[in-house]
């Protein structure tokens, strides 16, 4: 059974909520964004019956008999909300990230920082093009911006999203720092030519198991 289409008025409310969420997340201070964050998580948390389930189930089979239930949800509530943080800090950085000071003053605030985009710089040099491979995990989104600040030119495959609207709208976001962004469907192709031409590819590994290894997982 295909997957069914979403009317328009869910389109168009997908995409102003999103529009709402990241006009405000791009000049709130980082306190309105972290209330932002918990309130979302806990709406996650609290509606969606179906992923408060699963992520309460699989921490029982982390934890077994090391957390008692109560700890088990609450942990399940704090994941929730963690999602939001890195996706709304996401947002907030690409914004400051857009600003030409900004990730100089990251490098001389932060230890070694500059070191380790040297060191990407270098591997993406030698061999004329590599793969930069990240889970979904922290603020992967900001792979772009730093390989830009880099001076590595980056070929990033994304998910298309079934609203038009909205994927236009994150497009934007993720283009904004002049990389190139491709559609994961029959991405092959344009991933050998951006190697050939010395472009280095980031891709997400943990999108699809459809082709992946099976193997035991806490116990299961």
């Amino acid at each position: 059974m295909g997957k069914r289409k979403k009317s328009k008025l869910q389109e168009h409310l997908e995409y102003a909520a999103a529009y709402l969420i990241i006009s405000t997340v791009r000049r709130a201070p980082a306190a309105i964004v972290k209330i932002i964050s918990n309130f979302l998580g806990d709406l996650l948390f609290f509606v969606s019956k179906k992923r408060r389930n699963i992520a309460i189930e699989n921490l029982r089979h982390a934890f077994v008999n090391d957390k008692s239930e109560k700890e088990i949800r609450t942990l399940a509530r704090n994941c929730c909300r963690t999602f939001f943080d890195n996706f709304l800090e996401t947002i907030k950085l690409n914004y400051l990230f857009s600003k030409p000071d900004t990730m100089n003053m990251m490098k001389e605030k932060t230890a070694n920082l500059n070191e380790t985009f040297k060191k990407a710089r270098k591997i993406h040099d030698e061999s004329g093009g590599c793969i930069f491979v990240t889970p979904h995990l922290g603020s992967w989104e900001m792979t772009p911006r730093v390989a830009a600040s880099s001076g590595i030119p980056l070929v990033v495959i994304v998910r298309p999203l079934d609203n038009k609207r909205l994927e236009q709208l994150i497009f934007a976001n993720r283009s904004s720092s002049g990389q190139v962004i491709i559609s994961k469907k029959n991405a092959l192709s344009s991933l050998r030519r951006a190697l050939r031409d010395g472009n280095s590819v980031g891709i997400l590994p943990d999108q699809s198991t459809m082709k992946g290894l099976m193997i035991n997982f806490f116990g299961r």
